[in-house]
């Protein structure tokens, strides 16, 4: 009870004000913890309004049937206690830039914003927090060649959405800026000319590396060596087949700066992949179930909808080569997964915790069996995504029954 009283004092004694994003990438949860689910992620310097704080968290209204909660360590408190006027979204165009076409949201200052994705047929919904529409930005907008069906709306008050259509096989690839403080630009990936391999950008990451080894096995394997041994080997076989690869690293070292942590570690993975201009970013691993040495198998992750056919394929081939056991294509908050500049999966090979499959690893087939399986998992997506699979759309295949999840 006197727990319950002070929290209510503390609440009450809080002032409404703005603050504004002051990380790259301010994380807003639906719950004042770190293990909270994702509303979005905002760049620099985005005002937000605080209406309550618990903690060392800011409670901040993003439109009046939508609230998030934000760290104080991402944020400026201003001690300005007027709520901004709403971004007003104006007419809106499109423009072409060096990877594809771009939709410009001219806009009266900057707001906090999520993006959408929708696949069959592939299709982006923006939508941008505590803001109006104006009325010279109402009607169809027409793109350049990739988007179309450029369409704004006011699905409720206090936010804008604007949907659009993007006309490729499949969504390669996305993100989002603003330009002058103001302009939200949403940069979109142009669809694949073809299905080869040859001259497609591949960011291949062995996961672990240097002072940290993954998992070990009960026969002393570690897990960084078996990661960095199958992308090495993959990493040749496609610059066989004419491939650009770009690793993370190729020799067993971390990724980050001296002394970084584990997020910063794992940010300058993802930073890898994007200066490259990646196709498609793939992080190799083996899996570990602690002390239930039972468990085996293989498994594949993906965070964006539109990253998905990528894991699901990586995962088929890559269980079919090593004859293990298929057992699931699950959504994952990796770190390394969630930038939207391309496909991105992460696929466990074998459960290093395994002694069985431990053993398999310590083979001299195992590398080879594992590489040829990621590349066949390549190949295979890069039909779906040039639109030449004649299958069903890949990421479709069921569970396994009896699979629920990691």
């Amino acid at each position: 009870m006197v727990a319950a009283i002070v929290a209510l004092s503390l609440t009450s004694t809080f002032g409404a004000q703005v603050v504004i994003t002051n990380d790259p990438n301010t994380t807003i949860r639906n719950a004042a913890s770190d293990g909270a689910e994702r509303v979005c992620v905002l760049p620099a310097r985005i005002p937000l309004w605080a209406v309550d704080k618990q903690g060392k968290w800011f409670k901040v209204q993003l439109h009046p049937a939508l609230s998030g909660w934000v760290f104080e360590d991402s944020v400026k408190a201003t001690g300005q206690h007027e709520q901004p006027a709403k971004a007003v979204v104006g007419k809106i165009d499109t423009g072409l830039w060096e990877g594809g076409e771009k939709l410009v949201l001219p806009m009266s200052r900057a707001a906090a914003f999520r993006i959408i994705p929708r696949m069959n047929p592939s299709h982006l919904a923006v939508q941008v927090f505590d803001s109006a529409l104006d009325s010279a930005a109402c009607g169809e907008t027409k793109g350049r060649y990739l988007l179309s069906n450029i369409k704004p709306s006011t699905p409720g008050a206090g936010w804008t959405q604007v949907d659009l259509d993007v006309k490729a096989p499949a969504l390669l690839g996305y993100m989002a800026h603003y330009e002058d403080g103001k302009s939200l630009v949403v940069e979109v990936k142009e669809g694949l000319a073809d299905s080869r391999v040859e001259g497609k950008i591949i960011c291949l990451d062995p996961g672990h590396g240097g002072p940290d080894s993954g998992a070990i096995g009960s026969g002393g394997t570690m897990e960084k060596t078996v990661n960095l041994a199958v992308g090495k080997r993959t990493a040749e076989l496609l610059r066989r087949a004419g491939a650009e690869v770009v690793m993370t690293h190729d020799t067993d070292r971390q990724v980050g700066p001296e002394g970084c942590n584990q997020a910063q570690e794992l940010e300058a993975r993802v930073q890898v992949g994007i200066k490259a201009g990646a196709d498609l970013f793939l992080s190799i691993h083996n899996n570990c179930a602690g002390g239930n040495c039972s468990i085996g198998g293989t498994e594949a992750y993906y965070y964006s909808a539109f990253s998905k056919p990528l894991a699901a394929d990586i995962l088929d081939a890559v269980s079919y080569a090593l004859g293990s056991k298929r057992r699931w294509v699950n959504p994952a908050v990796f770190h390394i997964l969630r930038c939207t500049d391309c496909p991105r999966a992460l696929v466990e090979c074998l459960y290093i915790s395994n002694p069985a499959e431990e053993q398999e690893m310590a083979k001299p087939q195992f590398v080879e069996r594992a590489a040829e399986g990621i590349i066949g998992g390549i190949r295979q997506y890069l039909e779906y995504a040039a639109g030449t699979s004649k299958g069903q759309p890949r990421g479709s295949a069921p569970i396994p029954a009896g699979a629920a999840g990691p």
